[in-house]
């Protein structure tokens, strides 16, 4: 992410920049959220913003979406961040694969991007298959293996 200048803010403009992100996620409009943590970075612990973007995060997934998926602290964390590029790495069985499909639903569906500008790669043609089929039970999207 590019850190954006801005100039200073007084006390009562950072409440009004607090409760206008905190409206944006309640209202699930999280790429509007980003864009204004991005013009207000200075102001922001990244880490605390995902965190508390991530509750409104699960709360959208629920519903949004028609299949449940459970999910902890972190792996709502993982699909909430705001990098451009995310690497997930996990021990065996942790929903790498769960969370890799729902980031991606995350990003056709609010960020609207489309498969082509997503970039997803496994170890083998039976994974690849398996994160298609399930990105596709959230989406209607098919990727290229």
């Amino acid at each position: 992410m590019v850190k954006i200048p801005t100039t200073s803010v007084g006390v009562s403009d950072k409440k009004t920049i607090f409760t206008q992100i905190s409206d944006l996620l309640r209202a699930y409009r999280f790429k509007e959220a980003d864009l204004m943590v991005q013009q207000h970075w200075d102001l922001f612990d990244i880490s605390k913003y995902e965190a508390h973007k991530a509750i409104y995060l699960g709360k959208y997934f629920d519903n949004r979406f028609d299949l449940k998926f459970s999910y902890d602290k972190e792996q709502l964390e993982a699909i909430a961040s705001i990098h451009k590029n995310t690497l997930v790495t996990a021990r065996a069985w942790s929903g790498k694969t769960q969370v890799i499909a729902w980031k991606t639903a995350y990003l056709l569906d609010n960020e609207k991007l489309s498969s082509s500008e997503i970039l997803l790669l496994s170890f083998n043609k039976k994974a690849a298959n398996e994160m298609n089929e399930r990105i596709h039970k959230l989406t209607k999207k098919n990727f290229e293996n």
